[in-house]
């Protein structure tokens, strides 16, 4: 292993790399030492000299009412240099276990509570004139993280909500207003109302009664298609449902009949007239004929009204008698605009006047069913 002369001193190699160390280490610039020192006293953590000893800084009913507390660091805010560098005052000596001015520091300086307690008995005597201080200057820091007065400051200080009095508020400022619409939070101008006496009262929201209907059939039949379902929105005349009616089929061919019986019943009429207007027939005639005549047009009108009552359309009954139509299909039209929001038919099942097929209502207005106390209701 080969040395090094220095200085007429004979070095081993290993001695030499641990001066250098040595040396590297000395060049550390003093800022950071004081930095990484500052970052140790930060994180410190106070001691105490008896066991379940508590303090202001860990019990938070030890600290003095109404004075801010800084979270974050552990410490009251005005004396928070982190936070409020401007309030420093570096002539006083700093208590940097338990973040106060030494000549504050009771928990070091026990003779610093007792001639407090002392002044504070003492009528004449008053309080500290530098706490009083210390307290009005709390009442007035900044928060220059949120940008609002750290009294204020619904981020840092949550612990105040307790204490707040009614109109006294706590505030949280976003950084735009994108930021609070993200958060979910809508402001809007206020405005002046009548007040009025509000009760609490059970609400049941019902279909208008004046706009439901029950579907059912004029007639009995045998259900033969279903053309909607529930949840349908429908117009009025809309065809619903189609029944096979031997009734219905039975009123088509009387209408039928008795048009052709009045036909009949029209020209007989006439030629009587004019026979016993060149006086070859005899008034008798005559009057049985118009008595015939008036009977046709009486049985024509009962099977048109019944036609009617089945639910067919005065167009529909019409088109019988020029077609002379014998058709069983009787069609469930809707008599209004609405949705339907019940059925209770199916193909092929046997029905009869009265039975509820679907359920009608108009849906663009409802109930409201209260059930008010009656030493409320007038």
């Amino acid at each position: 292993m080969r040395s090094i002369i220095s200085n007429g001193w004979l070095l081993p190699p290993t001695v030499l790399i641990l001066i250098l160390v040595v040396v590297s280490g000395c060049g550390q610039s003093t800022a950071e030492k004081d930095k990484g020192t500052e970052a140790v006293e930060q994180t410190r953590i106070h001691s105490h000299g008896k066991s379940g000893e508590t303090c202001f800084i860990c019990d938070e009913t030890k600290r003095e009412p109404g004075r801010l507390w800084c979270s974050e660091h552990a410490r009251y805010e005005d004396r928070c240099w982190m936070c409020q560098p401007q309030l420093e005052d570096k002539t006083r000596l700093f208590c940097k276990e338990h973040s106060l001015y030494e000549d504050e520091c009771f928990l070091c300086h026990p003779e610093i509570r007792e001639s407090t307690d002392e002044a504070s008995t003492d009528p004449e005597q008053g309080v500290i004139e530098e706490i009083e201080g210390d307290s009005e200057s709390s009442s007035q820091l900044f928060c220059n993280e949120h940008k609002v007065p750290e009294n204020e400051c619904g981020i840092c200080q949550p612990q105040r909500t307790a204490d707040l009095q009614p109109g006294e508020e706590l505030k949280v400022r976003f950084e735009s207003g994108l930021s609070a619409q993200k958060a979910g939070l809508l402001t809007k101008s206020p405005g002046t109302l009548n007040a009025r006496l509000s009760v609490n009262a059970i609400c049941e929201v019902r279909y208008n009664e004046n706009e439901l209907a029950q579907i059912t059939p004029f007639a009995s039949g045998i259900v033969k298609r279903v053309l909607v379902d529930v949840g349908a929105d429908v117009k009025v005349g809309d065809a619903l449902v189609e029944i096979h009616s031997v009734e219905l089929a039975a009123a088509r061919a009387a209408l039928i009949s008795s048009t052709v019986d009045l036909e009949l019943r029209e020209l007989t009429y006439k030629r009587e007239k004019d026979l016993n207007a060149k006086k070859i027939s005899s008034e008798r005639d005559l009057q049985e004929a118009a008595a015939h005549f008036r009977n046709a047009t009486l049985a024509l009108n009962t099977a048109k009204h019944r036609l009617l009552n089945f639910g067919l359309s005065p167009h529909e009954v019409s088109q019988i008698t020029e077609t002379n139509e014998n058709s069983a299909a009787l069609v469930i039209r809707a008599p209004f605009n609405g949705t339907l929001i019940d059925r209770d038919v199916v193909r092929g099942e046997a029905v009869e006047p009265g039975d509820a097929l679907f359920t009608l209502s108009d849906l663009s207005t409802m109930w409201l069913s209260l059930s008010i106390p009656a030493d409320h209701a007038r």
